[in-house]
């Protein structure tokens, strides 16, 4: 899979009315958001990407596999711990090894499910476009559709930016 990346100088962008993932009509949009601690606040922006009514029911579905991942991975060693105090070392490293287990199973059906409705131009199996962050007014962006990166180039075109860039 091909990546583009972007920087755009912002803080108001104009986002194409296709689908971010096919290019086809848009008819919802997905938030893109990054993070960035700042002393001792942090701070998160975001932009809303547009995509059509399937790319974003892909795009849901492997973001909630992402997730089960997670939770699964910070909830084993704290239900380790917490199960130490209460049985043995063998029977709390099973709990937390099925926590584990079943996460990635349950991770790995939904990104399955996820794939089984990917349309023939579907650029990616989760987000088209990633918020990398900003540094005062650039954005910069990954996008994995090099025809929607030139429709969001078009679209911001009186903008300073960046040349599309090949990534990986």
């Amino acid at each position: 899979m091909s990546r583009y990346k972007l920087q755009v100088s912002a803080r108001i962008l104009s986002w194409p009315k296709q689908c971010a993932c096919c290019c086809s009509a848009a008819a919802t949009e997905i938030r893109t958001s990054a993070v960035q601690s700042r002393g001792r606040s942090i701070v998160t922006k975001w932009w809303e990407v547009p995509y059509c009514s399937a790319c974003a029911d892909h795009v849901r579905i492997s973001q909630g596999a992402v997730r089960m991942l997670i939770v699964g991975g910070f909830s084993a060693p704290v239900l380790l711990m917490a199960c130490l105090f209460f049985t043995s070392a063998e029977v709390a490293i099973s709990i937390a090894t099925t926590v584990v287990v079943a996460a990635a199973s349950l991770s790995f059906r939904a990104r399955g499910r996820a794939r089984a409705i990917l349309k023939g131009d579907c650029s990616n199996v989760g987000p088209a476009v990633r918020y990398v962050g900003w540094y005062g007014t650039f954005q910069e962006f990954i996008f994995t559709n090099n025809e929607f990166a030139g429709l969001f180039v078009a679209a911001n075109r009186r903008k300073n930016m960046s040349d599309i860039r090949k990534i990986r």
